[in-house]
């Protein structure tokens, strides 16, 4: 049992960009590829838009991708579920760093269970003249969260490790030389944070930004020598590899005057899609014509 929802994204006559929720429906069937194609259709049936569907975003889930190019869809890739992977996939890979994330959230865990261990932190927040806020938990179906889960710790360490000492809960406690790998992490993954609360606005248009905002993020995390960095680097190379042969993104990114065909970072891509682009637009005005 499960539900499924549909949301349009369309321009108006006058170039505004809308969204709308055109159906959440229950799906009491097994979840298979042609019966989630059948739900999608009869959804865009009966707003009587199944042949003005340009792409189709969905997570990576084989049934839903397998739905999609059923009803002769092209699908797009969800860029931040992917974002998602590529850092959670990093960071799993690495044993030492997981470790040491796991301990933040079991002192986070600690001060949300006890009322007695929060009140005493935001008693020595207040002491030490720190910000009152309040730490963060790790949401497992959002890495961001891990993010804003480490900044809040490494802000309030001090306040943290004060009440823990006081509460006789040093077997909490976080070694400190710990703290710069905990820094190194967050500097690591600021530019993922950015590129994932930009990528999720939904009154702004975004699939052109995807080729150009990946390419600079290979670029900028491949100056980075940590081994956070290298894991990162490696899996957005892979699930990103064809992403300039993309049609759909390959198009919104040379029409977007900002880009056109420098964000590229093949350049024999870029002219492919160009020429392709071309005469696609020379069939159009032949059709036109006629």
């Amino acid at each position: 049992m499960g539900y499924i929802t549909v949301t349009c994204h369309f321009l108006t006559a006058d170039w505004s960009l809308h969204s709308a929720v055109l159906s959440t429906t229950h799906v009491d069937q097994s979840h298979t590829a042609v019966h989630l194609s059948e739900v999608l259709k009869n959804i865009t049936d009966q707003w009587n838009i199944t042949s003005k569907v340009v792409c189709v975003t969905t997570d990576n889930a084989l049934n839903i991708t397998n739905a999609v190019c059923h009803n002769s869809w092209k699908n797009l890739p969800c860029f931040t579920h992917e974002i998602n992977l590529v850092v959670t996939n990093s960071l799993s890979e690495l044993t030492d760093l997981s470790r040491l994330i796991q301990s933040v959230k079991d002192i986070v865990s600690y001060f949300h269970r006890s009322t007695k261990a929060s009140d005493n932190l935001k008693t020595i927040q207040a002491r030490l003249n720190l910000p009152e806020h309040k730490l963060i938990q790790h949401v497992e179906t959002r890495w961001n969260s891990v993010f804003y889960m480490l900044e809040r710790y490494i802000e309030q360490d001090e306040a943290i490790c004060t009440a823990l000492c006081l509460l006789n809960r040093n077997d909490l406690l976080i070694d400190v030389d710990k703290l710069v790998t905990l820094q190194e992490t967050v500097d690591t993954l600021r530019l993922f944070e950015a590129v994932t609360t930009e990528m999720s606005a939904e009154k702004h248009l975004s699939a052109s930004k995807m080729i150009p905002i990946t390419k600079a993020q290979i670029k900028v995390t491949t100056e980075t020598t940590n081994n956070l960095a290298l894991k990162l680097v490696d899996h957005m190379k892979v699930r990103f590899l064809n992403m300039e042969g993309n049609p759909i993104l390959a198009a919104a990114t040379i029409l977007d005057p900002r880009f056109k065909t420098f964000a590229f970072a093949d350049q024999g891509a870029a002219e492919r899609s160009w020429t392709a682009l071309v005469a696609q637009c020379g069939s159009q005005t032949q059709v036109e014509d006629s």
